[in-house]
């Protein structure tokens, strides 16, 4: 006999999404699950985008996260290439922008976030990466005679600044903030990854904004707060993100820098949120946190699985938060909330002066996380101690 409930349905057809509907399965949920996304293919793998993928060295496929054949044996009901542009939580309804009305039972917002391309940067040449797409754009650029300027030294920035590099193109990098990755590692470990970069040819204006850009032949120009130009063959926009919530604007959910929800990730009674676009109260730190990490992101949907099939031990959400970043031969690894003004206390006798180390954050005596560089053993070790000083009864975690 068919199942006439309207189930489950996901806003969100990549990483959290995919993982939900598959853990929803794996909980022996056994009602309808739909997932609906804009996109026509949103089903990659992003963080290879701005390595191995742009670098040639892996093939579509490999972006991947599930073959064709595993995306048809799952019993899913795909409506892909159609956004959502409303939700009424009170008639458990998201609305399609084709004005279909999709009723759902449980609802899991996995909108993601998408990159911030400022105005004044806003030229039909700037590059931003998301998308295969945007890859395959950027990739038409690289080859050893070409500059890349990049603004912003995030992440994405820093990767694609290293790809470019590896090739031998000329790459320089400018960033509103005194040291790259500022925000995510601190300004000590900051400084560390600068001379990576810099040992590798990357020419770095730090403490500097992109005011102007201008299109000159097959060439950007771009004008800096203190009056510097840059020219360069390619420009590449990767300043930030913002969450995905502006279809839900009238909802009634809590927005503000992401949607807010409890503990266990529900923003309304039998609607939840997972991946970059959640922010919700984390215990190990006493306040709301977004995290827009990949293993975060599954975590979530395991999470919220289980919350929606009735399998949930009741606790909430609490796993420790961690990233890695592939920058020419050395992984960057984090464990953790890394905070601006911690003391940092190195392990195993590292130093940040070498290609080779790992610290921990420590404030007011506890440590927070663990940042490391080509280290693995050590940062290990080091989680182990911020689970023990964050929470002791997560110490064995």
């Amino acid at each position: 006999m068919a199942d006439h409930r309207p189930g489950v349905v996901i806003v969100g057809g990549s990483l959290a999404g995919l993982h939900t509907a598959e853990a929803l399965l794996d909980e022996g949920y056994r009602g309808p699950v739909t997932i609906v996304d804009a996109d026509e293919e949103p089903l990659f793998d992003r963080p290879p985008m701005s390595k191995s993928y742009l670098a040639g060295g892996s093939d579509e496929q490999a972006l991947a996260l599930r073959s064709a054949e595993k995306l048809d044996a799952l019993p899913i009901r795909w409506m892909l290439g159609q956004a959502a542009t409303g939700l009424d939580v009170a008639a458990g309804v998201v609305v399609l922008a084709d004005g279909t009305r999709l009723p759902y039972d449980d609802l899991v917002i996995a909108t993601g976030v998408s990159p911030v391309l400022p105005v004044a940067l806003d030229v039909p040449s700037a590059h931003t990466l998301r998308t295969r797409r945007d890859a395959d754009r950027l990739r038409s650029h690289l080859r050893p005679d070409a500059t890349l300027l990049v603004i912003g030294a995030g992440f994405i920035g820093l990767e694609v600044a290293a790809t470019f590099r590896n090739v031998g193109a000329a790459v320089e990098v400018v960033e509103a903030l005194p040291t790259p990755l500022h925000r995510q590692v601190g300004p000590v470990v900051g400084a560390a990854i600068r001379r990576l970069h810099e040992t590798h040819g990357v020419r770095f204006h730090l403490g500097r904004q992109a005011t102007q850009v201008e299109e000159l032949g097959d060439q950007v120009v771009v004008t800096l707060d203190d009056g510097t130009r840059l020219e360069a063959d390619a420009l590449l926009v990767a300043v930030g993100s913002r969450p995905g919530v502006g279809w839900l604007e009238g909802s009634g959910l809590n927005i503000d820098n992401g949607i807010l929800a409890d503990e266990h990730l529900a923003a309304a009674p039998h609607v939840w949120a997972v991946g970059d676009v959640v922010r919700w109260p984390h215990p190990l730190v006493g306040r709301d946190v977004r995290v827009e990490h990949w293993t975060t992101a599954i975590e979530h949907a395991k999470h919220v699985a289980k919350q929606i099939a009735g399998t949930s031990d009741h606790a909430g959400f609490a796993a420790l938060p961690y990233f890695w970043s592939d920058q020419y031969d050395k992984r960057i690894q984090a464990h953790g909330f890394p905070a601006e003004g911690a003391e940092l206390e190195l392990l195993d006798e590292t130093s940040l002066e070498d290609d080779r180390f790992a610290a921990l954050f420590l404030v007011d005596g506890r440590a927070t996380a663990v940042v490391a560089m080509s280290h693995p053993k050590q940062v290990l070790i080091g989680r182990r101690r911020v689970l023990a000083d964050l929470t002791p009864s997560m110490a064995q975690s």
